[in-house]
């Protein structure tokens, strides 16, 4: 009998923390093709940067990665965006940087 088992890839985020790789992908595919018809100065939550079909595909716990995955993203300049305001009084808003 052969056993099967799944491998998932992951990416460590800049906190040290992993989430799985294609959560970290697909929120970066998803935030970068938007960012450029969005109005500077802004302020976006990541479930409005994100396509609704994407975000509501996701359960709780993914939506929690995704939210660390833009912020590790944002913190290494890896995406067009910026910490709307002191990230510690708001890391889940974001302004996108022109």
């Amino acid at each position: 009998m052969k056993s099967e088992y799944k491998t998932e890839e992951y990416q460590m985020l800049y906190n040290g923390l992993i989430v799985p790789k294609h959560i970290y992908d697909e929120t970066r595919n998803q935030v970068t093709d938007i960012s450029t018809v969005l109005l500077p100065n802004a302020e976006y939550a990541l479930k409005l940067l994100c396509d609704i079909n994407y975000w509501l595909s996701l359960s709780h716990h993914q939506r929690i990665q995704a939210g660390l995955s833009m912020a590790s993203m944002v913190r290494c300049n890896l995406v067009p965006y910026c910490f709307s305001g002191r990230p510690c009084q708001s890391p889940k808003v974001f302004t996108v940087i022109r």
